[in-house]
């Protein structure tokens, strides 16, 4: 087991009044460097009170995922953004992972993973500058100094939503492609205007959309009218893909002019949703 917290910080850590337990990260007895590392937010109860990451429900959930990869949990280095449950198993706060973030870092960097699967938002947002929804990218691996990241849902967030759990198996059938048949893109916060530009200047590469809009899904029963459109993720070539941000009322048609001109553009499949936004 990795050795890596200094106890002697725990006096200023500003999570040491809601912790029973310090929650040690858990090293599987047969995880190599070079392995998987699995990154979740922070401890819960159960967590809190035996000092492990991923025990009672959570836990349960993840290895059934590790198995559908024919992984173990022995083969997997199990990290969190923070060392202590929040309080109220509340999302931990920018302040609580930046002071936890060195000792993240050190994992990282004596494990030396070769993918790093990150559980959430609280464990993207850990690697991406803010504004990268998980809504946008789950499912979709990029490279962070290096190390493949994977992010997807937290098995939390299927317990408290059953309609997330086939978006999170989906993810993990996309984990199981051999890494080898994977085209890494730099994946992050792009403008309309730069993707612009960039398609403009390599016309030969086909494009890509997904429109990312809020959930309306309520009782079994879609309503894609009410969606409100937050933006899309867009690919333009080989490892070159991002997000945008859909500012309300900017019309993506005259955006998008400048490469209706230069080449002959096919919309196979169009929702409502993504009519609003062309228009």
């Amino acid at each position: 087991m990795l050795r890596l917290f200094d106890p002697s910080l725990c006096e200023s850590c500003p999570l040491v009044g809601s912790r029973t337990h310090l929650v040690a990260d858990d090293e599987g007895e047969a995880y190599q460097p070079g392995g998987v590392m699995v990154m979740g937010e922070a401890p819960g109860y159960n967590e809190d009170l035996q000092g492990k990451p991923f025990v009672g429900d959570s836990g349960y959930y993840l290895e059934r995922l590790l198995d559908s990869v024919g992984l173990g949990r022995a083969d997997v280095y199990i990290t969190n953004t923070v060392r202590c449950r929040p309080p109220g198993n509340k999302k931990p706060t920018k302040r609580q992972v930046d002071f936890h973030r060195p000792v993240v870092e050190a994992a990282i960097d004596c494990a030396r993973p070769y993918v790093i699967i990150a559980l959430g938002a609280s464990a993207l947002a850990w690697f991406r500058p803010k504004g990268v929804l998980l809504k946008a990218c789950h499912g979709k691996p990029f490279l962070w100094h290096g190390v493949v990241v994977f992010p997807t849902y937290h098995p939390a967030a299927a317990m408290r939503n059953p309609n997330i759990w086939p978006l999170i198996l989906e993810d993990w059938v996309r984990f199981n492609v051999p890494v080898d048949e994977v085209v890494l893109p730099d994946y992050g916060l792009v403008s309309e205007d730069e993707v612009v530009r960039a398609i403009v200047a390599s016309p030969k590469h086909q494009v890509g959309f997904d429109l990312e809009t809020t959930d309306t899904l309520r009782e079994g029963v879609f309503y894609p009218h009410e969606q409100r459109i937050l933006g899309y993720s867009v690919a333009w070539g080989e490892g070159k893909a991002g997000y945008v941000p859909h500012p309300p009322g900017r019309a993506m048609k005259a955006i998008w002019n400048p490469v209706l001109t230069r080449r002959c553009a096919t919309m196979p499949s169009l929702s409502t949703s993504f009519l609003r936004a062309w228009a």
